[in-house]
């Protein structure tokens, strides 16, 4: 009773929002909150926040942007829950009953979503229906092809798979790895990266579950992004607090460093190839967090500081916008 008191609050204050005729290339951060809370807050193109946030949630493990219609999804772990929301803010459904949900990915082609959960992935409906279950999986995260709806799915236990649109399995990795925690699909030929930071490799599968690529000088990778638009794949690497560019065969061709103190995710921009990445601990004094916008040949744009200990960002691209 008391989430749907909270979400109810948060409608509130969505509402209040203005509302936006279309996407026009915001994002959206998930961060402990102004207010102490957990909750997600919109940035403009410039890095300029919004001055109101959507709180409400127990523990937001992660959100997408919808770039087709605005819309945006924010996963709940501790809620157990993913809810949808309309441009303007407007809550249009919330799934509920997942177990421990930790990564999400849309399809902005046709509104459908896999959601990542503890010990399963999910397909879920634009109009909010499971549509398809892969089950057995540990952490599991997810990244969806928008060009024919599959899904390349990792699971802690060091199993990465390639499934269908209806959730049947296409292909295994022929690579066993030790703790797979991201995945990001290049829609152009279906290709996956990993990152398995227990390893400290970043394999290229194709869609038959073989590597093609390996990247072994990124330590402790984590939150590997593709650029649809040249295949190129931004990477952190944690362990030295940089960010790194490779090309589609995984050499590196720019790098991001001494602008960060603990970046732990990113996110591309695939309408120019500007990167997001989360800093979390950018000002040590305060212990605040910021979002720092990287130019496609990874130069400093601008920084949106304040964010308080921010973990996730997304910001929406579709090729047919």
């Amino acid at each position: 009773m008391q989430r749907y008191t909270v979400l109810t609050i948060a409608l509130i204050l969505c509402v209040l929002m203005p509302a936006l005729a279309q996407y026009s290339g915001e994002a959206w951060v998930v961060h402990q909150g102004l207010s102490g809370k957990p909750a997600i807050i919109k940035i403009a193109p410039n890095g300029a926040a919004d001055p109101n946030e959507i709180a409400g949630f127990e523990q937001p493990s992660g959100v997408a942007v919808n770039a087709r219609d605005g819309s945006f999804w924010v996963v709940d772990a501790a809620g157990q829950l993913v809810i949808k929301f309309q441009v303007n803010g407007a809550i249009a459904f919330q799934v509920s009953d997942l177990h421990k949900p930790e990564s999400i990915s849309l399809n902005p082609t046709d509104g459908t979503a896999w959601i990542g959960n503890a010990d399963n992935a999910v397909k879920i409906s634009a109009d909010g229906k499971i549509a398809a279950t892969v089950p057995n999986l540990q952490e599991a995260k997810v990244a969806v092809n928008t060009t024919d709806g599959s899904c390349w799915i990792t699971s802690s236990d060091g199993r990465v798979g390639l499934y269908d649109a209806n959730g049947q399995l296409l292909a295994n990795s022929a690579v066993q790895f030790s703790e797979p925690k991201d995945v990001t699909v290049d829609p152009n030929d279906g290709s996956a990266w990993v990152a398995d930071n227990q390893a400290n490799i970043l394999v290229k599968l194709n869609t038959a579950g073989q590597e093609i690529a390996r990247v072994t000088d990124i330590q402790l990778p984590v939150s590997p992004a593709i650029n649809p638009k040249d295949g190129s794949c931004w990477v952190i690497d944690s362990q030295n607090a940089l960010v790194a560019k490779l090309d589609a065969n995984g050499n590196r061709i720019a790098t991001a460093s001494g602008l960060f103190f603990a970046p732990v995710a990113l996110a591309v921009d695939g309408k120019d190839g500007s990167v997001l990445v989360v800093d979390q601990m950018a000002d040590p004094m305060t212990g605040h967090g910021a979002i720092i916008k990287l130019s496609a040949t990874a130069q400093q744009l601008w920084s949106a500081p304040g964010f308080v200990s921010p973990t996730q960002v997304a910001v929406g691209y579709w090729a047919g916008q």
